[in-house]
């Protein structure tokens, strides 16, 4: 039989983000967003076991990188994104 997969969560890798600085979440075998801060500068969940993006971060004042997840859609995605070149 197959192992389920374990659930983890943003919170219980990375603890408790204000949100104030670059938070990089990737590479760290997410597979929940749930934790995340509402409001953050740059946000990097890529390279997770991301199937949903519920949990992400409501606003973002600059990139967003959810690339390299197993997404099938982007619904959870921030209502507010500002890319700052």
């Amino acid at each position: 039989m197959g192992e389920k997969a374990a659930h983890v969560t943003f919170a219980d890798v990375m603890g408790c983000y204000d949100g104030k600085d670059y938070i990089d979440c990737s590479n760290r075998g997410l597979t929940s967003l749930s934790g995340c801060p509402e409001k953050v500068k740059d946000f990097n969940c890529s390279g997770n076991l991301l199937q949903s993006l519920d949990g992400a971060p409501e606003e973002v004042h600059g990139d967003f990188d959810c690339s390299d997840n197993r997404l099938n859609t982007l619904d959870g995605s921030p209502v507010f994104v500002m890319v700052i070149n």
